[in-house]
């Protein structure tokens, strides 16, 4: 399986992007994610969640700080697939930083329904680990996304929004990273 690559300068600017780049992005999404939308803007401007970005922003300082290789395992799901990928972030001459992206696992699963909800839980946003693909249901608690779809929250109308963070165990994975 093929590594798709990406680097940020000395000042977190995304610089470059290897060419496997858009082999990885649906047909559909390819003018939204061609690397020319990102180059020469600060990597940290793209985490929407405030804890995520200070979560990366403490890692990218790590790394600069105390130059050295770093990896971590990430989900990046499909309705249709599970896939686990693993995440290299290496110093680059220049104070910049590489980072290298590789599936490592995958596994078929069965179409998930559709995230049609009923009522309010269709107008709220829902916190899910980019990490790990975690849901957080409010006064409930976090979820694997299979998990979530059989909690027959599932009907009417209305989709919920999800909004990348880190969840706690990730957070602690990421810190032990940072600190190591």
């Amino acid at each position: 399986m093929s590594t798709i690559s990406w680097s940020i300068d000395a000042s977190d600017r995304l610089c470059g992007f290897s060419s496997s780049w858009l082999t990885t992005v649906p047909s559909g999404d390819r003018e939204q994610l061609d690397p020319a939308n990102f180059l020469g803007r600060p990597l940290l401007s793209l985490f929407s969640d405030a804890g995520l970005r200070e979560a990366y922003a403490a890692l990218l300082r790590s790394i600069h700080q105390h130059p050295r290789r770093l990896r971590l395992t990430y989900r990046c799901d499909t309705a249709g697939l599970q896939r686990q990928y693993l995440l290299r972030f290496r110093p680059v001459p220049g104070g910049g930083v590489c980072f290298d992206t590789r599936l490592i696992r995958r596994r078929a699963r069965g179409i998930q329904p559709g995230w049609q909800v009923a009522g309010s839980i269709a107008s709220t946003t829902w916190d899910f680990c980019s990490q790990c693909n975690m849901v957080f249901l409010p006064s409930i608690g976090w979820f694997e996304l299979e998990e979530v779809s059989s909690l027959a929250l599932f009907s009417g109308q209305g989709t919920p929004r999800l909004r990348p963070t880190l969840c706690p165990t990730c957070l602690a994975t990421l810190r032990a990273l940072v600190a190591a």
